[in-house]
């Protein structure tokens, strides 16, 4: 299986997708019954931004290397890295346009890779908050956006954001403790397992160390603490977003030990994905793309190659099993 290509343009090569008129890759007829994208992202500050054609996304469609045999983030050159600090401290920020954040062009991203929903994560940082917005694209949009809200863990008074969050339509909760400097297994997170506890609510974390992240976040991204949580909090799913990055190793061993924990697999490579499947099975595996950080159709693409010949898997990874958690909640 070829693993190098010059740019994620080139995935144009794979049997999964055609070009659209100006140049987009999408997902022919036939390739999935149905998908759901459960890591994806949006700006903060502008509910909504649309840009001048074309999209510029923080990993670029073109002139940009990939290769399929390691984790997505391992293909940004220093440059690139650079870039993509860049662009998250001015999404966070809301200083000016949503760029390359808008509600729209996942929307769009969504329309051409044939994609029924996303499941889209706030993350509240730096003392700025998009979990508002969040919900009012999904509230727009309900059959296309699932809202995922994300308090402070450091905060006061989470238990009224909670409330309000839920009464609005909130279907989850994202926790990411590098960028909101806690360690997983600390008090802070215990209080908001807590909350996702009492509102029967399912949990995605940030897992394992990205290489686009600061060495000061290395200390928040120990993987082992996430087994902690795991042994403490067994009555809500458990999200390990990432798959723990290079360490999918631990995250799979987690998993393996508590069957309330699911691997969240964006950027994986298709021979670790393999690997995964082949361990623990594919009923607790969950598609994401991390979008904007790469274009949807390249960890899309990882997928359908792990899973070719095996359409059970497929459909579980892509749409039965984040359907189904997404449920669980309501029965």
């Amino acid at each position: 299986m070829n693993t190098q290509f010059t740019d994620v343009q080139a995935l144009k090569s794979l049997k999964y997708f055609s070009l659209s008129t100006d140049g987009r890759l999408c997902l022919r007829t036939g390739v999935a019954k149905h998908i759901i994208d459960a890591h994806t992202h949006i700006g903060w500050g502008i509910v909504d931004d649309p840009l001048p054609e074309p999209t510029e996304y923080v990993f670029p469609y073109t002139d940009a290397p990939i290769n399929l045999s390691h984790y997505s983030a391992h293909d940004y050159t220093v440059p690139l890295v650079k870039r993509a600090r860049l662009e998250t401290v001015r999404a966070v920020l809301a200083r000016g346009r949503n760029y390359h954040c808008s509600a729209s062009h996942l929307e769009r991203d969504l329309e051409d890779l044939r994609i029924t929903s996303a499941v889209v994560l706030a993350v509240d940082i730096f003392g700025k908050i998009n979990s508002e917005m969040v919900l009012e694209i999904a509230g727009r949009k309900p059959d296309m956006f699932i809202p995922f809200i994300s308090l402070h863990p450091r905060k006061k008074l989470n238990n009224l954001l909670m409330r309000k969050y839920v009464a609005r339509g909130a279907r989850g909760m994202k926790i990411h403790p590098p960028m909101q400097l806690v360690r997983p297994n600390s008090r802070f997170v215990c209080s908001m397992m807590e909350l996702a506890t009492a509102y029967k609510m399912p949990v995605l974390f940030h897992c394992g160390y990205s290489p686009l992240s600061p060495k000061m976040h290395q200390r928040f991204s120990i993987m082992e603490d996430y087994r902690d949580i795991a042994s403490w909090y067994k009555d809500v799913p458990i999200i390990l977003g990432h798959s723990g990055i290079d360490e999918w190793e631990t995250a799979v061993s987690i998993a393996k030990e508590y069957e309330h924990v699911y691997l969240e697999l964006s950027g994986q490579p298709p021979e670790v994905i393999k690997k995964i499947i082949k361990k623990i099975g594919s009923d607790r595996l969950l598609f994401g793309s991390d979008w904007p950080y790469y274009p949807t159709a390249l960890p899309l693409a990882k997928v359908l190659l792990a899973t070719e010949g095996n359409e059970k898997a497929r459909e579980k990874i892509l749409y039965t099993n984040i359907n189904h958690l997404l449920k669980k909640r309501y029965e």
